[in-house]
């Protein structure tokens, strides 16, 4: 049976320092994991293609992170992204989880080092060496140490505020355990990382007639150029070489459009327009078809509101089509202001 090392009295805050020696290393490592337009992996310490850890170790450490990789229907936005806006206002991002950091001998050898020159704070942390001691890091046994690493996409500040009082900066997790520890991701956990990673599409609208040359008393058509579907965004911790392999992916699709003219001299000021999938799951809306379209009633300059309400659902894997999961997610917004200039003309050309 899988011994797990049990949670010493001392906690997070009164290991401080130390802690800020156990955690420096790991925390920079993760730095900058993230993906680019393309939804390659940016982060240089990632896990090759096929799960397994890089050649290389940091300092001795398992370069083993939570990934993430988003994904656009029809290739890279033309337009820019934007990051997903929750609708609730109290929905947050994780300050921190844990991830995989070392091996027993490892961390045996982690410890020791840490432990080396300390003269004042060192008796906080010895009842834990000699646990640890004692229990030999757990060498011998299916596992690996998980350490926590805040969150590099918030402020520090947010990040420590946001981070539950976890009892140790280091856990043992035992291989295939089905119950980890408090803070080492599951696919529940996972689908919020994800979220707060997920950058959607600026909306991709095209006025007629054209932005710079709207016309006083005609209605504004709104049309999406381009494909445009949905988007989804897989975050996983997937190392089989260690029996890691853990993922959750955010599927946003969107489904209505919200114009506002940006001036009282508009009539209507707002139009909202449902969206649905055309062939080949396609998204596109023009408005022309539609009885809500701004009018503006007086010529000058101003910004056009647009802004897309996306859907947002969750698997428990990195198939975006798997089954939906529960608790649901709140839907994503994404937006472009759109300068426009209305005059007064007599001749019309759409």
């Amino acid at each position: 049976m899988h011994h797990r090392l049990r949670k010493a009295s001392f906690t997070l805050c009164t290991v401080a320092s130390f802690g800020i020696a156990l955690l420096a290393g790991p925390t920079a490592a993760w730095a900058g994991n993230g993906t680019n337009d393309n939804g390659q992996t940016t982060d240089p310490n990632a896990p090759s293609p096929d799960g397994n850890p890089p050649a290389s170790s940091a300092n001795g450490q398992i370069d083993v992170h939570v990934q993430t990789h988003t994904h656009y229907a029809g290739g890279t936005p033309s337009g820019g992204t934007t990051p997903l806006r929750s609708v609730d206002a109290n929905w947050a991002p994780p300050g921190c989880w844990f991830e995989p950091r070392f091996t027993p001998e490892q961390y045996q050898t982690y410890f020791r080092e840490g432990m080396k020159g300390w003269s004042t704070g060192k008796q906080y942390v010895e009842p834990l060496r000699e646990k640890l001691e004692a229990e030999k890091y757990n060498q011998g046994q299916d596992g690996l140490w998980w350490q926590v690493t805040y969150n590099p996409n918030v402020p520090a500040g947010y990040a420590l505020a946001h981070c539950p009082p976890y009892g140790d900066p280091v856990v043992w997790v035992p291989t295939g355990d089905p119950a980890p520890p408090a803070g080492v991701p599951r696919a529940i956990d996972l689908k919020d990382i994800a979220y707060s990673r997920t950058t959607l599409p600026n909306p991709p609208v095209e006025l007629s007639p054209v932005a710079a040359n709207q016309t006083v008393n005609l209605a504004t058509y709104v049309k999406f150029v381009g494909n445009f579907g949905r988007v989804y965004t897989t975050a996983e911790i997937n190392a089989p070489a260690y029996g890691i392999n853990v993922a959750a992916t955010v599927v946003a699709v969107p489904a209505a459009l919200r114009i506002e003219a940006g001036t009282s001299y508009a009539e209507p000021q707002v139009c909202t327009y449902d969206l649905s999938a055309g062939p080949g799951g396609s998204y596109q809306v023009d408005s022309s078809k539609d009885d809500c379209n701004v009018t503006y009633r007086k010529a000058g300059s101003y910004t056009l509101h647009a802004e897309l309400t996306w859907q947002v659902t969750w698997t428990p894997s990195a198939n975006p089509d798997g089954p939906v999961a529960a608790p649901g997610l709140p839907d994503g917004l994404s937006y472009a202001d759109v300068p426009v200039t209305s005059r007064e003309i007599q001749t019309v050309v759409r």
